[in-house]
């Protein structure tokens, strides 16, 4: 231990004389006392301190900390604050005067040695240090990255602050080490050991970059991602006397990199909370008047069965089919926005889902904005999945909306385009009178995740999603658009023809039916019970199970007499396909047809490598269950 002379700095008198005793006890030399804040530097000059031991929070109109920057600024010593302040704001403040240590009060003798011994270690060791930053001076000056300077023999001579903080090496500690012990770097990917670039550096005089994915290793074990260069320390005369390393963290700039290899999933989510967002009072409104109509109108025909006429019953049911149908367009909508839906391509009136998607797209644009459509009077037909038409739709009024913040016209339009050479299209545009774009945008537009809007506005995928469905059925995008001018978006569909298909069509005469037993499972108790009762008017005989456990259990009664089961994709315990496999180890060929009102894409996806299977999706017509139900019976059977 030295015999050092400390300064007291305190106002609270018998704290001052405690510290007083306890340094005289430890074998300190008190040079002086103070009070307040403006006397220190002057007690300070006349009693010539080692170290000033001192209070953070003093009487008069100087605080410790103004009092330790003075006294670091003029007479360079070493300053180790006494306080019962520790919170992170005065903390921070104290730093600004580079105080060598801290002792809380209460105090002990063990801390005031600690404390006083480690800030005058440190400041000897600062002032060498200042010499040899100054010989570095040039060089380093307007470097803010971690620098580390070797001497000829490669061992360390200067490390930086930022250059500690990533090595995990403090200065003291580093100097006069090899710089391959400071300095661990390995290829991120594999793991081995990179050439010591100092070496290279005092070895062939020339800078040199290391690759692009190297990691620091730390004294402790740390991993960071670095970006750095090496190049040799060159006297006035030209002569080499050591090496340089300048080099910086490039940890965000691999985070940055990892979050855009996920953005794909992140932006998805986000245009997928902005469209339900817009969407989702709209939504809950038309259900309430679907179920409304629905509601009344059974409520009427169930209790006046008697007073309700044949053109009363009809007009009731035919109200709650229409209602049923208007819920199930609904909810594909939903489904678009979800992406719970799979590619199911049919015949599709342009108009027509333009036409029912008016509503929606309404509130997804807003009320500043006006909507026109132009429609033909014989509507273009086109092959496509009505779904994915709709979300054509809605991307690009997405699009057209975010063109006119200050208001305008969508409009949109329908109609066959003839292509010399190529043949009809079915063409859907639509047009805004918003901003345009330029020529250098248009040329990247449908670039997956390229947007010109502000962060947290746009998640650009929207038009990469459109091109991706248009090219997926064949055709292509054509984009008028100027600054200051608008835009139209005309997608160009291969025209449906109907005579081609309609040897390929249904006939729409009566629904075929069977003497089969069918397994019906479906944990929900009204879908059951119609699906039952539907097949049993066809002449089917059927098996109710509300869960997988039940049809296993049915199964082991009735086989072989079951032709096939009917089973819910999704349901508790277990999912329609586990279920199939566990009723084929009882019945081999068993056929299935499954159902759902929405699409796990992963367990769907399944269907298509599991024999003599096909699904329907919820809501179905009995026309529809029936034409299914036959389709797989009629499957051939694989040979035992």
């Amino acid at each position: 231990m030295t015999h050092a002379k400390v300064m007291v700095v305190e106002d609270e008198a018998i704290i001052s004389m405690d510290l007083q005793n306890r340094l005289r006890k430890l074998g300190y030399e008190v040079a002086g006392t103070a009070a307040r804040g403006e006397d220190v530097l002057p007690r300070a000059h006349a009693c010539g301190p080692d170290l000033v031991l001192m209070d953070i929070m003093l009487g008069g109109e100087m605080d410790g900390i103004e009092a330790a920057a003075r006294v670091r600024g003029e007479l360079d010593l070493p300053v180790v604050f006494v306080t019962a302040h520790s919170d992170e704001a005065t903390l921070r403040r104290a730093k600004i005067t580079e105080p060598y240590g801290y002792v809380l009060k209460p105090f002990e003798d063990r801390e005031i040695v600690t404390s006083v011994e480690i800030a005058l270690y440190r400041h000897r060791a600062d002032r060498k240090l200042r010499g040899m930053e100054r010989w570095l001076g040039m060089t380093l000056k307007s470097i803010g990255d971690g620098v580390i300077a070797t001497d000829l023999d490669g061992k360390v001579t200067f490390l930086n602050s930022e250059a500690e903080r990533l090595t995990g090496w403090p200065a003291l500690d580093a100097l006069g080490l090899p710089f391959a012990e400071v300095f661990q770097a390995v290829h991120t990917r594999t793991g081995e050991r990179i050439d010591n670039p100092v070496v290279r550096v005092l070895r062939e005089g020339l800078a040199i970059g290391l690759p692009a994915d190297t990691t620091l290793i730390g004294r402790t074990g740390t991993r960071v991602g670095v970006e750095d260069c090496a190049a040799p320390i060159r006297d006035e005369n030209g002569r080499m006397n050591g090496a340089v390393l300048v080099f910086r963290d490039a940890t965000m700039q691999r985070q940055v990199e990892e979050k855009l290899r996920k953005a794909e999933e992140w932006q998805e989510q986000m245009r997928k909370l902005e469209s339900l967002g817009s969407l989702t009072g709209g939504v809950a409104h038309d259900f309430n008047n679907l179920m409304t109509i629905v509601m009344g109108y059974s409520d009427m025909l169930l209790k006046m069965r008697e007073q309700v006429n044949d053109e009363a019953r009809q007009k009731g049911l035919e109200a709650i089919h229409s209602a049923a149908e208007r819920a199930a367009a609904l909810t594909r909508q939903l489904l678009t926005f979800g992406r719970r839906h799979t590619n199911k391509p049919e015949a599709v009136n342009l108009s027509e889902q333009a036409g029912k998607l008016l509503e929606s797209l309404r509130r997804l644009i807003g009320e500043h904005l006006e909507i026109a459509t132009h429609f033909p009077a014989e509507p273009p037909k086109t092959m496509i999945d009505p779904v994915q038409l709709d979300q054509i739709l809605i991307n690009l009024a997405a699009n057209a909306r975010d063109a006119m913040p200050h208001g305008g016209t969508l409009t949109i339009e329908t109609g066959v385009l003839s292509v010399t050479g190529e043949g009809e299209y079915a063409m859907l545009s639509v047009r805004d009178t918003g901003t345009g774009i330029d020529d250098a945008t248009r040329a990247r537009i449908f670039e997956p995740f390229f947007t010109t809007k502000a962060p947290g506005h746009g998640t650009g995928i929207g038009l990469s999603t459109v091109h991706a469905i248009v090219s997926h059925y064949d055709g292509r995008i054509e984009v008028d658009t100027s600054p200051g001018q608008g835009s139209c978006f005309r997608i160009l569909l291969p025209r449906y023809s109907e005579t081609a298909q309609a040897k390929a069509a249904p006939t729409d005469g009566a629904m075929k039916g069977g003497r089969e037993t069918i397994l019906v499972v479906e944990d929900d108790a009204s879908v059951r019970t119609l699906v039952c009762e539907v097949l049993g008017r066809l002449g089917y005989t059927t098996l109710e199970a509300e869960s997988p456990a039940h049809a296993i259990e049915l199964l082991r009664r009735h086989q072989p007499n079951v032709a096939m089961v009917i089973s819910d994709l999704i349901m508790p315990g277990m999912n329609g396909v586990d279920l199939l496999n566990e009723l084929r180890s009882i019945q081999p060929n068993l056929g299935a047809l499954f159902m759902s009102g929405y699409l796990d894409n992963p367990l769907y996806h399944r269907l298509a490598s599991i024999v003599r299977t096909a699904f329907i999706a919820k809501p179905f017509s009995p026309r529809g269950l029936a034409l299914s139900l036959r389709g797989v019976l009629e499957m051939p059977q694989q040979a035992s």
